[in-house]
């Protein structure tokens, strides 16, 4: 090998093409860290969402605002030509961290979470979500009534 070529798991590349590399990857290491503390960010905002459910009396659960956010980003997805189904998914997970940040972060509601775990498994299955902390194991799930080419959950 000769001093200007670099070694990939793909084979030999010229040091140009190993600088491009090097490049890029940089460039999603950062744009990873970005999407790690924007999640950091939707969970403190989350956290006090749920201190203002609690003190207006309501439950951690709100499966149409769930089901909301996640047709939004949907949209969101197919405007940026990302594979809506996937990102749906990520979402169901996101909010699934987020809805257990608020019962964490309110532990008189820790009594209730069985009842609200079994509300949210049924609202998932309503919903097409995928349960949290699980991978999806079918594709195509569509939020019950939605009609062919709609932005679905």
């Amino acid at each position: 090998m000769r001093d200007s070529e670099a070694v990939t798991p793909r084979g030999t590349l010229g040091n140009s093409a190993a600088e491009e590399l090097d490049r890029l990857r940089a460039d999603i290491g950062r744009v990873d860290a970005v999407l790690v503390d924007l999640l950091a960010e939707r969970v403190r905002l989350a956290r006090a969402v749920g201190a203002a459910k609690r003190g207006a009396g309501l439950g951690v659960l709100d499966p149409a605002r769930e089901a909301a956010v996640v047709r939004r980003v949907g949209v969101l997805a197919r405007e940026a030509e990302l594979e809506e189904e996937e990102v749906r998914d990520i979402f169901w997970r996101v909010i699934g961290l987020c809805r257990r940040t608020q019962l964490e972060a309110h532990p008189e509601a820790r009594g209730d979470a069985r009842a609200e775990a079994r509300a949210e498994s049924r609202a998932e299955a309503r919903l097409g979500a995928v349960p949290c902390g699980r991978a999806p194991a079918v594709s195509g799930r569509r939020v019950a009534g939605a009609r062919a080419g709609e932005a679905t959950a």
